[in-house]
């Protein structure tokens, strides 16, 4: 028997999104003995009530850019003394934020239960994708890239590194959101529509990370045919929700400057 036909019921829908969900997370199992690696030791400094700089549930504000803050903290530690005064490493992330402070009140510095959070985050990334695939790519084609998306070695640092879980908090609920626009599009229910906003919503509160689903439904609606009006009024209410977004993120002070990272 060839390899592809061997394969065949692993590219079958919907058994392909089982699978891949599984694979991916027998791939990232090994986090769970991983414990707290580099921002991970400050969140749960900050959880402990040792805060540098930013308030409850805003725990991506590292430095804010005013030197007051800043060199108060060069001085007796923990940011090294050639630290730019005017360095600004503020992300915008509530959702993030407090699922983080949910985390350290349920496990306190129980590093296991931090990651098995994180897993699951992983495995409704995977299912998300899976469904945007089934529905773009309903055959082999689309099974066989959900199975390398589940495997792409990329991953690693979302599904293992707990302060970088913000980008599955926010790409999860965003994938959702593009499966819902592709879903609206081709059915013309308008339901969806209401579900892209809240999937890109939900996300934009997760991270800035979401940002890039706009990328997509932007390209989705570039290469499908129709008239150009009902493509662009289709984009309409997706490009309002993220300037609005944008302006918020501005408004909330968050950003980065001075830094190479």
């Amino acid at each position: 028997m060839r390899l592809a036909e061997r394969l065949q019921p692993f590219l079958a829908w919907p058994r392909a999104r089982r699978v891949a969900v599984g694979v991916a997370l027998l791939l990232a199992a090994p986090s769970l003995g991983m414990g707290f690696f580099l921002d991970d030791n400050v969140h749960a400094v900050q959880a402990a009530g040792a805060r540098f700089i930013g308030g409850p549930f805003d725990e991506f504000t590292f430095v804010d850019g005013d030197p007051s803050k800043t060199l108060p903290n060069v001085r007796r530690g923990p940011f090294p003394w050639w630290t730019e005064p005017e360095l600004k490493l503020s992300f915008f992330r509530p959702l993030s934020s407090a699922l983080m402070v949910l985390d350290h009140h349920v496990f306190g510095l129980w590093a296991p239960g931090h990651h098995l959070h994180s897993l699951l985050w992983f495995a409704a990334f995977v299912f998300a994708a899976g469904l945007l695939l089934h529905e773009a790519l309903p055959g082999a084609l689309g099974a066989g890239a959900l199975l390398l998306f589940a495997i792409d070695d990329t991953h690693w640092m979302p599904a293992s590194w707990l302060a970088n879980r913000n980008s599955l908090v926010a790409n999860v609920p965003a994938l959702f959101a593009v499966f819902a626009h592709v879903r609206w599009r081709a059915t013309g229910d308008r339901r969806y529509l209401w579900g892209v906003l809240a999937g890109l919503a939900t996300g934009f509160a997760g991270g800035e990370a979401a940002l890039g689903s706009v990328g997509y439904l932007l390209a989705y609606e570039a290469t499908r045919s129709g008239p150009l009006r009902e493509r662009l009024r289709a984009l309409g209410p997706v490009v309002v929700l993220g300037l609005l977004y944008v302006v918020l993120y501005r408004k909330m002070g968050a950003g980065a400057r001075y830094s190479s990272t």
